[in-house]
């Protein structure tokens, strides 16, 4: 217990006034002769005794009562923990949020601790955020507010809200043969209700408009694919479905169409080896920036050079190894997936974090010491990285892993041209700015000059400062709310919600301490006290 009022304490010094105020005004007995007192001693017992038992009682009451009103007057508290009470901020929750968050505050006012789901402590101003977290995994003995319907921890307490139903999302977007003379923006759309949805899907590039209609079946997805011009080149958009949907904010996806520069790879191998690779850097009868030849040996004057095999001496920086393996071995290797993947490398860029975790690879039998980028999920590395890690000195790259159809699913996936562009433009030390982004991720982008660079956003004009690293002068900006933005002439990015589940940023011992003020109860306390003493004093009064 505290006092928020100490001072008052000196007024404890006033405690033992009652009691000396008793001994000065008791009255001594005086004798007188009386003829016959047999019967006034027998009353005069039984007065005594009642008369010692009423100052006995009076005085503990204005005793006690003194000492409360000094202790109400120091403001005592009390310190207990506060029932944990989370908020689920997540963006499913936009439409009842406001809801929720005018019953987390009551309780907040009855004592209780309440926080966000993101982390922070609730307070009038709080408000959802453009991620979706999981709520599986609360601290025990919590109490959670959030949409019905959405599974919790076994055992949590929770107070559900009706929400919106989302029947119609974008689940994913993302741009086929971006290096051809045919590119075309693919936008897969979910239905998530039992009902067959008809639905307009529309693609807007600056002042261009262009619609589709699509019929999706109950629980089902649907692709709807716009071709795209040359012309768009460097340029943002978005694609936006229209139907009877009450939760619309995943209904729009931003996208921007990116830049290319020329490349000229060399690939070192013999053909069959060589298949998927070469298809994917440049497509049959499809014209794409990338020059790719076929040799045996190596050869000069090649951005990249792309070896099937280990080679028998040290490569250049800027090459690409990978580990053959041999196909009839290949029945008793078994199949791994990725783990332990550093989504921040280049190569990784743009790419579905899910998506790629789920590819099954056959590991080659070595090891290469180096930057590891991703490990295999038995602990092995997967991928390394020689001397490097910049566009400046880039290194060489290693996959312990073929990239042939016997070695996994790997080149069956539609991450591999992506995934394959990522890495050549990487080692070339010409690797694309990452241009597509989730909310709350960190953007970066190379400038040339150190000034004020102004970054127009769906929320308006903001000024960046440029950081000079080890790699060159960057300017940094995390963006909080979905859209398209622009960095004054130097790039144009897109920022868009998550799919995947977060974690609530809660550690499993979150809790605190409230403080229960005793003042009030102090105060009855005394009122009661007085009133005893009045009672007390009219008693004796009738009696005597």
């Amino acid at each position: 217990m505290a006092f928020l009022n100490p001072l008052f304490l000196f007024g404890l010094f006033a405690v033992p006034i009652p009691f000396i105020i008793h001994l000065v005004a008791r009255t001594r007995m005086q004798k007188k002769f009386f003829p016959s007192i047999q019967l006034l001693r027998k009353a005069e017992k039984g007065e005594r005794g009642f008369l010692k038992l009423k100052d006995i009682i009076l005085l503990i009451i204005r005793t006690l009562a003194i000492l409360l009103l000094v202790f109400a007057f120091a403001n005592p508290v009390i310190r207990r923990k506060a029932r944990l009470v989370i908020l689920d901020n997540s963006y499913t929750m936009h439409p009842v949020f406001e809801k929720g968050k005018e019953i987390a505050l009551k309780l907040q006012r009855k004592g209780a601790f309440c926080i966000l789901t993101s982390g922070e402590e609730l307070n009038k101003d709080a408000r959802w955020v453009y991620k979706k977290f999981s709520l599986l995994d609360l601290p025990e003995r919590s109490c959670v507010i959030t949409e019905k319907d959405k599974p919790v921890k076994q055992g949590i307490k929770k107070i559900e809200i009706e929400s919106s139903k989302n029947s119609l999302g974008i689940d994913s977007l993302f741009i086929l043969n971006p290096l051809s003379d045919n590119p075309k923006v693919c936008a897969v759309i979910r239905n998530f209700s039992k009902i067959e949805k008809e639905i307009i899907a529309e693609l807007s590039m600056g002042e261009n408009l262009f619609g589709k209609r699509a019929q999706i079946q109950p629980l089902s997805v649907s692709t709807v694919i716009f071709p795209l011009n040359k012309t768009f080149t460097g340029s943002s958009g978005f694609i936006e479905i229209r139907g009877r949907d009450d939760f619309e904010i995943d209904n729009r996806r931003y996208f921007t169409y990116p830049e290319q520069e020329p490349l000229k790879i060399l690939i070192v191998g013999e053909e069959s080896a060589t298949f998927y690779v070469k298809n994917a850097l440049s497509p049959p009868e499809v014209s794409t920036p990338v020059e790719v030849k076929i040799s045996e040996t190596p050869k000069p004057n090649f951005d990249v050079m792309i070896f099937m095999e280990y080679p028998s001496f040290q490569p250049d920086k800027g090459s690409l190894i990978c580990y053959p393996h041999l196909t009839s071995h290949i029945s008793h290797l078994s199949f791994l997936n990725l783990s332990r993947i550093d989504f921040s490398h280049p190569v990784f860029w743009g790419l579905n974090k899910e998506d790629i975790k789920q590819i099954k690879f056959i590991p080659a039998d070595t090891t290469i010491t180096g930057k590891v980028i991703a490990y295999f999920s038995d602990g092995t590395p997967a991928i390394v990285e020689k001397s490097g890690g910049t566009p400046q000195d880039c290194g060489v790259i290693y996959f312990l892993f073929s990239l042939i159809k016997e070695g996994g699913d790997f080149v069956l996936s539609p991450l591999f041209v992506p995934f394959i562009y990522n890495t050549v433009y990487y080692l070339a030390g010409k690797e694309k700015e990452k241009q597509n982004f989730l909310v709350g991720d960190q953007a970066r982008f190379k400038v040339v000059q150190f000034r004020p660079y102004k970054c127009v956003t769906p929320q308006g004009v903001t000024t960046l400062f440029p950081k000079q690293t080890q790699t060159g002068l960057y300017v940094y900006i995390t963006p909080e709310i979905m859209g398209n933005y622009r960095l004054e002439n130097v790039k144009g990015f897109s920022v868009n919600i998550s799919k995947n589940f977060f974690s609530p940023v809660i550690s499993v011992g979150a809790t605190s301490w409230s403080r229960l003020h005793l003042k009030r109860f102090l105060l009855l306390f005394v009122l009661g006290l007085l009133i005893i003493e009045l009672v007390v004093r009219k008693i004796g009064i009738s009696r005597f």
